[in-house]
């Protein structure tokens, strides 16, 4: 699938926010487990191995072999072990839990329960502009449309935020 294929390639540019955003889209009725694999890949390297793991599972649902969702998932548990020491804050360690729960939701079209739970997260972690795609994704799913448009709306607000601090 095409949309699979510039996901990659953002993420390979280190470009997080646009796949990210781009993700988001796919996981509202994925028919692969393709986009379940690189947001599992995209956690890994954000170091948020729970979410990742997670995500490998999703995948599975969707048809990844036994074989390879183990080693992606031994290969995620690795890079935990050696990250160790270095456990995210609090308020950013309850941000990746809603997240991934508000994922799980939305892969079962449970779009009200990913809605709260995106909404945790948004409460959890306020700056962080994912949050606000994954709500504005499960607000559209639910028929929201206004409320999703606001919410896309303060996604662009923190990502531009992010890029201004950091240039």
């Amino acid at each position: 699938m095409a949309s699979n294929f510039l996901v990659r390639l953002y993420l390979s540019a280190n470009r997080i926010q646009e796949a990210e955003s781009m993700l988001s889209n796919l996981l509202i009725s994925p028919r692969s487990p393709e986009p379940w694999l690189i947001l599992s890949e995209l956690r890994h390297r954000q170091g948020r191995s729970e979410e990742a793991i997670s995500a490998v599972r999703e995948a599975q649902k969707l048809g990844l072999p036994e074989q390879q969702a183990q080693k992606r998932v031994a290969r995620i548990m690795e890079t935990a072990r050696k990250l160790e020491g270095s456990a995210p804050s609090d308020p950013i360690s309850e941000a990746n839990r809603q997240r991934s729960r508000g994922l799980e939701a939305l892969r079962s079209t449970d779009f009200v329960e990913a809605a709260k739970c995106f909404a945790g997260a948004v409460q959890s972690e306020p700056r962080n502009p994912t949050n606000y795609r994954y709500l504005a994704a499960a607000l559209k799913a639910l028929g929201r449309e206004q409320d999703a448009i606001s919410a896309w709306a303060l996604a662009d607000h923190w990502g531009s935020a992010a890029v201004a601090v950091s240039a």
